[in-house]
């Protein structure tokens, strides 16, 4: 019975581990962390990136293994166009949250962008979607197989994003040039016309990134 007991009162001192754990990944670990962290972000808001940097650099510095703050710091980075510094922060959230599949699909995305170690960002992909196929990761999936030149799955996910969120005017737009690709001229043509009647700035933002309109 003792012993019993014991086992019981080890799994849940472990349970709760994991939580705190889980918690300080997550969520700011005080007050002050909280401060920062709203601080940061009303800065990013006003298009203030030094600051934001600066205070981004000392939350992670209190609180090292903050992988929303590295993500966010990572989302900026990337808008800044310091995609090696990007890659650094997302390969670090990998390694604290491995079990989500952002963590895999946010590090095969920045090699998207990088247009480099593209089969490694596949394989992260594959990881990802097996844990979730979430918008997030299917987002990052297949623009990864498009920029591979796997136009066939490309256009699969791209498919799959649109049921699940059919106003998408990026994700219709991706999955015209898709279309272009496979020379699917009719497709694609009415794929990019409807997405840039809602979106114009489409065509310029996805040209950016590696994949400019033929």
């Amino acid at each position: 019975m003792r012993a019993m007991v014991l086992l019981v009162m080890m799994v849940l001192l472990a349970t709760f581990v994991r939580a705190e754990e889980s918690r300080t990944l997550f969520l700011p670990a005080g007050r002050a962390e909280s401060r920062l962290l709203e601080s940061a972000r009303r800065h990013v808001a006003r298009g203030e990136t030094d600051q934001a940097m600066a205070i981004f650099a000392e939350l992670i510095e209190r609180q090292p293994d903050f992988a929303s703050a590295i993500t966010e710091r990572a989302f900026l980075r990337e808008k800044l166009g310091d995609l090696a510094g990007a890659k650094a922060d997302y390969e670090r959230v990998l390694e604290l949250a491995p079990m989500r599949e952002k963590s895999w699909s946010h590090t095969a995305w920045i090699r998207a962008l990088m247009k480099a170690d593209l089969e490694e960002a596949a394989r992260r992909c594959d990881r990802a979607l097996a844990i979730s196929r979430s918008l997030d990761a299917i987002d990052s999936c297949r623009f990864v197989a498009f920029q591979r030149g796997d136009y066939a799955t490309a256009s699969a996910l791209y498919d799959e994003a649109l049921r699940v969120s059919p106003r998408s005017d990026s994700s219709r737009y991706m999955r015209g040039l898709t279309h272009l690709r496979q020379g699917q001229e009719a497709e694609g043509h009415a794929d990019i016309a409807k997405a840039l009647k809602g979106t114009p700035s489409l065509a310029e933002l996805w040209a950016k990134r590696g994949a400019p309109a033929p």
